[in-house]
């Protein structure tokens, strides 16, 4: 076996004390024919988390490598750092209170991207689960088991912690520093290399926390951040080749901010948002039904 890394995975920890063990765990029991990396950025927690993977570590040197800050980065400069030291030919994400729940995971995705040259990308299904780890619903629904990055315009259907990507060339470009999210463009990123693979099978568990900073905001305001974020993309130029799906994508965004603003019965907004939804939708996958029968629809 080759001294250099297959697959390098991706780890973003911050007081995961409760969570990280068994990412970890998730991890050192994968059954794999070719070597693995696993690279923990620990971004100065100040819970036990610093020890664990220590612990980790003492016992799987040859698989941790461990990435201790000094002082707390923030999630986007610990991530970018972590990705400066990818060698491998392939990247795995799995966030530290994450956990992967098949040891065949890496072998599967990894056995289908050396023989299919065309993909860029390939992922799974994930069970959704909250802190308590209680949960029954799965974050993929009716997902093809091929699509490509005009799909991925319209919605981020990729699990996090599901995903294994070719690392090709700039793998976290400079630009997503200053997307508001942070997966979706990583995703379309390397969507635009190749086509995505889907397996419909659960491998892994997605937490969801109550208090992270985007569970607490509100169905608008979320919708409001994913339009700063389209809106950018636009800006990049990076996507001129996908206007008409990156379109469909900003009309589907602003559908959804109208009927949040009907809910709210600030019709005058919602109006605005319908008019961007016509603006952006006419011509691409997402055209509007016609607009003046939609909108009396709409409000009455």
């Amino acid at each position: 076996m080759s001294d250099q890394s297959m697959v390098d995975i991706l780890t973003c920890t911050y007081n995961h004390e409760a969570y990280i063990e068994r990412c970890i765990q998730g991890v050192v029991s994968q059954k794999v024919n070719f070597k693995i990396r696993h690279l923990i950025g620990d971004d100065k927690s100040i819970d036990a988390t610093r020890e664990i993977i220590q612990k980790y570590h003492q016992s799987n040197p040859d698989i941790l490598e461990l990435v201790m800050r000094q002082e707390n980065i923030g999630a986007f400069a610990n991530s970018r750092d972590l990705f400066n030291r990818t060698k491998a030919k392939y990247i795995a994400l799995l966030d530290g209170d994450d956990y992967w729940t098949d040891i065949n995971k890496l072998q599967k995705q990894v056995d289908f991207l050396e023989t299919n040259d065309d993909y860029s990308i390939c992922f799974h299904n994930a069970a959704i689960k909250n802190s308590n780890d209680e949960g029954e619903k799965v974050y993929c629904v009716n997902i093809p088991e091929e699509t490509t990055i005009e799909d991925l315009f319209l919605r981020n259907y990729i699990p996090t912690a599901s995903v294994v990507f070719r690392n090709n060339e700039d793998p976290f470009p400079k630009w997503i520093d200053d997307m508001p999210i942070g997966d979706w463009p990583l995703h379309l990123n390397h969507a635009r290399f190749g086509k995505v693979k889907y397996f419909d099978q659960v491998m892994s568990v997605y937490r969801t926390h109550d208090t992270s900073t985007w569970s607490t905001k509100s169905k608008l305001e979320m919708l409001k951040g994913l339009e700063t974020f389209f809106v950018k993309l636009k800006e990049l130029g990076l996507f001129k080749d996908h206007t008409n799906s990156l379109n469909a994508g900003m009309a589907r965004n602003y559908r959804g901010m109208a009927v949040e603003c009907r809910n709210q019965r600030r019709l005058l907004k919602g109006l605005s948002y319908l008019y961007k939804y016509k603006k952006y939708g006419t011509g691409s996958q997402y055209n509007p039904r016609p607009y003046l029968s939609y909108i009396k629809q709409f409000y009455s």
